[in-house]
């Protein structure tokens, strides 16, 4: 009998039924693939006419040079690897005089999701976006850029913001960036925008990272700057950490270590140790002196929701800087790193070594201490320091100029001058509108400096006091405790600073050097300054500076406070007579007749505190 006719007929139903289904299943199958093919067909048609076209033979040919360029990097790369390991000496890539290539551009070399760093397992762990602002620094971009490559902390990203070029940067830029273990962009600007910090602008527009690195192009570092900087942001409140620098020449020489030379002279302990500390304390001690950080390269900061500054920034050439790290810390805080992890290149094509002996310098000094002054609470007494070193610094860099007019005096400083003045008056606290200027012979437990001690104390809050240390060497702490706070040292300190003297006129002959000229004309300029009604001194020193120093007639003269200031009444009759004094001056320029009979104050007060 025939097998299939003995076979279940509910079996071969169930079968009969599975074989349809595969058939529909086959069939399906076929026409997608019938439809894929034609896709593919039809692609395939597109991308023969591309092929086809001029455009693709050019993007042939530019991928064969960019092959053929890529060959000859790494053959000379491997070469000068070779000559350095067996210590032959190796010079920077010399830089070649011509107009990009490329011109302007914005490409990533290395974009987001190829070569980003992969987490190290830290448990903090921000990203770090690298700005590389250059313009013509093509010898020392190899250097720059490996050291930024080679950090034990790998930045988020790094943007190579290139100002117009006319050496080999842009090329240098796009061979290195090849290399980076990290995202690399490079943007090259149309035309020069004359300004560094319009690049750091640009740079932070350009950039998303949680902290900032500006790297500059032709500075370098150690593998470890990131890494120790970014740990200080731990602290939320951190908003800037820096470290020591070191100075390098053109030619890698070191010149110095450190920057201790810079700052000493302000606090000589602070900057050799490491230290996180409330920008309004680091503003007042330091950024209200000077820019105590001497590159940016060796600066990382929180990258700010806001730049109230972005106005001065742009048309700042010198200071923007110094006032872009007040504006970062004045509500937070700031760290430093003693260690000198940055090497800072100084040489000849520097943007401050070309103004060094410009008037320019100056300007925009005084215009970064003003707007400094009107944003954040600085002390008078810091103010009038500052000024001084201002002084200091205009005596000594524009020595040379025949004839110098008076800082005071020269025409292209008034704008600043006229806003630091405003500034300073907005500190004081003063009842009358009168300036008094005591000078004492060192601050010594003596009669007469206690006796100018009591009348600068009576003097506060009823006039605008003013109190100079003829011997800052002659230096009591014990005395000074006792001054009232609301008194302005007109430096700043009754202490040593870089223009006055160190020595003790009772244990050493050389006290001469106390009324050095440097000296004599920064109290004379500080005086006209603040525009002193009234100087007053007390022992042969204070009337010798007072003397040298050959301040204007209308600064009304007293002499020896010895025994005046015995009471609040005393006090009282002493300002009755200044203010006599200073009206009679003040009344002699409209009718100098009058100069002889307004003039009996001083002698007054002089003979009032005879013996």
């Amino acid at each position: 009998m025939d097998e299939t006719r003995d076979r279940d007929p509910q079996k071969c139903r169930s079968e009969l039924a599975a074989l349809r289904a595969e058939n529909l299943m086959l069939r399906e199958l076929f026409l997608v693939n019938a439809r894929s093919r034609q896709q593919v067909s039809a692609l395939r048609n597109q991308l023969d006419e591309i092929r086809g076209s001029r455009a693709w033979k050019l993007v042939r040919k530019a991928r064969r040079v960019v092959r053929h360029a890529r060959r000859m990097a790494s053959a000379v790369n491997r070469r000068l690897d070779s000559l350095r390991r067996v210590g032959a000496p190796v010079s920077p890539v010399p830089a070649v005089e011509s107009t990009p290539a490329s011109g302007p551009c914005d490409v990533w070399i290395r974009p987001h999701g190829e070569g980003s760093p992969v987490g190290s397992g830290r448990s903090f762990e921000p990203k770090v976006s690298v700005i590389v602002p250059n313009y013509n620094y093509a010898p020392y971009l190899e250097e720059r850029l490996r050291s930024i490559f080679g950090q034990s902390y790998l930045p988020y990203e790094i943007l190579f913001l290139d100002n117009a070029s006319t050496d080999a940067s842009v090329d240098l830029a796009r061979r290195l960036g090849e290399e980076s273990p990290v995202p690399f962009r490079l943007v090259v600007n149309e035309t020069n925008n004359g300004s560094t910090f319009r690049q750091w602008l640009r740079g932070l527009d350009l950039t998303e990272g949680e902290l900032v690195w500006i790297a500059e192009s032709d500075d370098t570092c150690r593998p470890e700057l990131l890494e120790r900087l970014v740990a200080e942001f731990r602290d939320p409140d951190v908003m800037l950490a820096y470290c020591q620098s070191s100075m390098i020449g053109h030619d890698g020489r070191r010149y110095a270590e450190d920057y201790l030379f810079a700052t000493e002279d302000l606090a000589p302990t602070r900057w050799r140790s490491g230290y996180v500390a409330p920008g309004a304390e680091e503003i007042e001690v330091a950024l209200s002196q000077r820019n105590t950080i001497p590159n940016a390269s060796a600066v990382v900061f929180r990258r700010p929701d806001v730049l109230e500054e972005r106005e001065d920034l742009e048309r700042l050439r010198l200071g923007g800087d110094w006032l872009f790290y007040v504006m970062r810390i004045r509500r937070g805080k700031i760290a430093f790193a003693p260690e000198s992890l940055n090497a800072h290149r100084y040489h000849e094509r520097t943007v401050r070594h070309a103004f060094e002996r410009s008037v320019l310098l100056f300007e925009e000094q005084l215009a970064v201490k003003a707007r400094i002054f009107e944003s954040v609470s600085v002390s008078p007494s810091a103010i009038s320091g500052s000024m001084a070193r201002s002084l200091v610094e205009y005596i000594d860099r524009l020595g040379e100029m025949v004839p110098r007019p008076a800082m005071t005096e020269h025409p292209p400083l008034a704008a600043a001058i006229g806003r630091l003045r405003a500034a300073f008056s907005e500190r004081l606290d003063a009842v009358r509108d009168m300036r008094v200027l005591l000078i004492v012979s060192g601050l010594t437990d003596e009669p007469a400096t206690r006796a100018m001690i009591e009348l600068a104390n009576g003097l506060a809050g009823r006039s605008s006091v003013f109190v100079a240390n003829a011997l800052p060497g002659v230096l009591d702490p014990r005395i000074l405790a006792r001054i009232d706070d609301r008194v302005v040292w007109i430096e700043g300190t009754p202490g040593i600073q870089p223009w006055t003297w160190d020595g003790d006129p009772r244990v050493d002959p050389s006290a001469v050097e106390a009324l050095s000229p440097r000296r004599t004309e920064v109290f004379r300029e500080l005086a006209a300054f603040h525009r002193i009604d009234v100087v007053h001194s007390s022992g042969a020193w204070a009337d010798r500076l007072v003397a040298a120093a050959a301040l204007p007639a209308e600064m009304q003269r007293f002499t020896d406070a010895l025994g005046i200031a015995s009471s609040h009444r005393d006090v009282e009759r002493i300002i009755a007579a200044y203010e006599a004094a200073v009206i009679g001056a003040r009344a002699s320029v409209r009718a100098p007749h009058l100069r002889a009979s307004l003039a009996l104050a001083p002698a007054f007060v002089a003979s009032e505190q005879r013996p």
